[in-house]
């Protein structure tokens, strides 16, 4: 097992921002550089053997859940965990400093619900999609798509047993209660809880939680925020926007079976939804 830095480094580091509209559009592997297994323990990094071949973690993430996934990928941004005894299936997006429980279900499956059967043992022949016509005389309302990336932005902490259903985008600063079932989007810095799950109250007052987005405090050192008093969130806030501080250089690596100087070719995470993460709102 070997880990490489698959993004490709400009004349400056890039953000989480940047991170995610990369994986959205698939990268081209042009440059990257190799360490050896044991440099895993240096990078902090800590992955479900089933994750080798297809998370792209920076340093300090750690996913212990099973992924039950054919051809997707995931990312997981630094100082994010996901405990075990889950799993994450079909293309995902985690971002930094985002806490997941045990027993979590990440991009539960869906069934077709709009086909003779649930059941997969009958898929039929080939079929034209239902006009907008169509759609209204069976459901009342034309259908929406769907996505098929499942989005968990920054500083979101997921309680055990919650179930996120494919595709969804837990925004930043959000809390999901244990054992919820997540049917729809979350805001961000909203706490939501139940089956289905539903907004509760939010965490901080709508202008806290706009200057917290706005300072996009995940794109700094880990070493910085840590000088800050994170404790109290306005003066945390007086200090992000007076502060003058530069992104983290974060590099992101891959664990691959590949031998050394081999890469995967080039990945695709599925379409972007067209937010970056922590810009949902």
């Amino acid at each position: 097992m070997r880990f490489v830095d698959r993004f490709l480094r400009k004349d400056k580091p890039m953000t989480l921002e940047d991170k995610y509209l990369a994986f959205c559009n698939g990268f081209e592997e042009a440059a990257f550089k190799q360490l050896h297994p044991e440099d895993t323990k240096t990078q902090g990094i800590r992955l479900h053997k089933t994750a080798i071949g297809s998370v792209f973690a920076e340093a300090h993430a750690a996913m212990s859940s099973a992924r039950v996934a054919k051809n997707a990928h995931a990312f997981m941004g630094t100082h994010s965990y996901m405990n075990s005894e889950g799993y994450a299936r079909g293309h995902l997006f985690v971002g930094r400093y985002c806490s997941i429980g045990k027993r979590v279900s990440l991009g539960a499956a869906r069934h077709a619900l709009n086909s003779l059967s649930t059941s997969p043992a009958i898929r039929g022949v080939k079929t034209p999609g239902y006009t907008p016509e169509e759609e209204r005389l069976l459901f009342g309302a034309p259908l929406r798509s769907k996505s098929t990336m499942t989005v968990i932005e920054n500083d979101v902490w997921i309680g055990d047993g919650a179930v996120l259903l494919l595709g969804v985008r837990i925004g930043t600063g959000s809390i999901v209660a244990a054992n919820a079932v997540v049917t729809h989007d979350v805001e961000p810095y909203q706490i939501v809880g139940g089956v289905p799950a539903r907004p509760i109250k939010p965490r901080f007052s709508e202008d806290v939680a706009t200057r917290l987005l706005a300072s996009k405090w995940w794109n700094l050192p880990s070493a910085f925020l840590n000088t800050l008093p994170a404790g109290h969130v306005l003066r945390t806030l007086d200090a992000l926007e007076s502060a003058d501080q530069p992104v983290a250089d974060l590099p992101t690596f891959m664990p691959v079976d590949a031998p050394a100087g081999t890469g995967a070719g080039s990945l695709r995470a599925g379409p972007s939804t067209g937010k970056s993460p922590g810009s949902s709102s």
